[in-house]
């Protein structure tokens, strides 16, 4: 056997197979790139060009970021970042969000991302990282900067930012009813408007029912990271002092956690708008979807608690509906669902003495 020219062919099929190997690789390359350059601006995923793995997400919020004028807007960004928890990748994701362009933001859109990336990172066989940057606008930036956000957040250096003064965001568990110091927070708040620390029952009943409902369906077994956030903004409207809330949960959606039977269903979808079923919900016309006897109680306390004029200027956003207490005209089916419930809600001294009168 002619050893030599074996050893010719060998070498031959090495530098073929190692030329193959390489222009695989660059054509995979090529394809990340390609794919990269055609993907729209919203969002942006990275990928390693020799493993194809995820490294990195940017997702690129419109000038538009608001959850009460615009919810579509809001609720877009909030979808593109569940997508994430579908990635099927080992390793670190890293998460970039960017509002550099965003032009109007509101407190409720900050608060419902708050929470979606609170949830993000406590997912379970993931490890996400998230970083982004603030609006360059200077109003938006203004309105992101006092909201409460960055005290969640740290720096390029790990260092905290600067406390908000007149708006606090406040995070408990899935597993967990309104704590401690919760409750201290919201006392110390009143007396922006009071003049002085006191407790209000009527605003602690409605937190602890929007609450419950996140709570209570933490023991559903795809519910691994119910979470809400609760926001309380110091806002002064013609010269009155007015305390804002809104609360943040992310999950289900109050008309995905309702019981209704599928010929009931049925009649909803054709019959009614979707924010008729809601008002609904709120009458306690459904059950729940445990069929348990103490669920779905909380929602006709909070209604009555704004129709008794003890709060004002109720709203609520869930899957894809928008209700406001205050007009039917301004309730109204919207485009895309939202992944959880919203609510917003006012209280001034006319509430408090209302409620103080009410008590005589």
């Amino acid at each position: 056997m002619n050893y030599e020219k074996l050893n010719i062919l060998k070498n031959r099929e090495g530098k073929r197979l190692k030329r193959l190997r390489k222009r695989k690789r660059w054509k995979k390359g090529q394809n990340v790139l390609k794919y990269t350059r055609t993907q729209p601006k919203s969002i942006r995923v990275n990928r390693n060009p020799y493993t194809s793995k995820v490294e990195n997400i940017s997702i690129v919020a419109e000038a538009s970021f608001t959850l009460f004028d615009q919810p579509e807007s809001c609720i877009k960004l909030i979808r593109r970042l569940d997508k994430v928890k579908k990635i099927n990748t080992r390793g670190y994701i890293i998460v970039e969000i960017d509002l550099s362009g965003v032009v109007w933001i509101d407190q409720g859109a900050i608060s419902f991302l708050l929470a979606k990336i609170n949830e993000l990172k406590q997912f379970r066989g993931k490890r996400i990282k998230i970083w982004g940057n603030s609006p360059k606008h200077k109003g938006a930036q203004h309105i992101f900067n006092e909201s409460g956000f960055l005290d969640y957040m740290k720096d390029m250096f790990g260092k905290k930012f600067r406390g908000s003064i007149k708006s606090h965001i406040f995070k408990v568990g899935s597993d967990k009813m309104l704590n401690r110091n919760v409750g201290k927070a919201i006392e110390k708040s009143l007396k922006y408007i009071t003049g002085s620390e006191q407790r209000y029952g009527p605003l602690y009943s409605i937190i602890n029912e929007m609450c419950l409902n996140s709570v209570e369906w933490a023991n559903e077994p795809n519910s691994l990271n119910q979470n809400w956030f609760l926001s309380v903004n110091q806002i002064e409207v013609k010269g009155e002092r007015i305390l804002n809330f809104t609360l943040s949960d992310v999950g289900y959606g109050i008309i995905n956690t309702l019981y209704r039977n599928f010929a009931k269903h049925i009649s909803d979808a054709l019959e009614d708008k979707p924010e008729e079923v809601l008002a609904r919900a709120f009458d306690r016309k459904y059950g729940s979807k445990t069929k348990e006897r103490n669920r779905n109680r909380g929602l006709p306390l909070i209604k009555k608690t704004s129709d008794k004029g003890f709060v004002k200027n109720l709203l609520v956003i869930t899957n894809n509906v928008t209700l406001d207490f205050n007009s039917k005209e301004k309730s109204k089916k919207i485009d895309i669902s939202l992944p959880g419930t919203f609510y917003n809600w006012d209280v001034d001294l006319n509430c408090i003495e209302l409620w103080k009168n009410q008590r005589l």
